[in-house]
């Protein structure tokens, strides 16, 4: 874990009205928080992809990034966008990338259950 904040004095609820207000004013909407003992979730809704993050600082970052056209939404997010089957794509895909890399080979496209 990192050493950043961490004799901070703000409080979660504060960290959390910062956060919503932050997404917010970036145009995201349908947020959620998800506390567990030693890491914080959160999920929010941008350009109709579901997103969620274990975080917190990056957030700002990313966003800040996107406002300034440095990136776009799809590249600071993928790996965090939900699937139709619960699993973040980067599940899918990071579990790949060793066999990728040593194969030069590319996965068939995702597919889900149900599909």
């Amino acid at each position: 874990m990192g050493y950043y904040a961490n004799s901070t004095n703000v409080s979660p609820e504060k960290t959390q009205n910062d956060i919503r207000d932050t997404l917010r004013r970036y145009g995201a909407n349908k947020f959620g928080i998800m506390e567990e003992d030693n890491q914080a979730h959160v999920m929010f809704e941008y350009n109709k992809l579901l997103i969620q993050l274990t975080i917190l600082l990056a957030i700002k970052a990313k966003l800040e990034a996107i406002e300034c056209g440095i990136s776009t939404l799809e590249k600071e997010f993928m790996a965090f966008v939900v699937m139709p089957d619960g699993r973040s794509l980067g599940d899918h895909i990071i579990p790949q990338l060793e066999k990728i890399s040593s194969t030069g080979k590319l996965p068939k496209l995702l597919s889900f259950q149900g599909d």
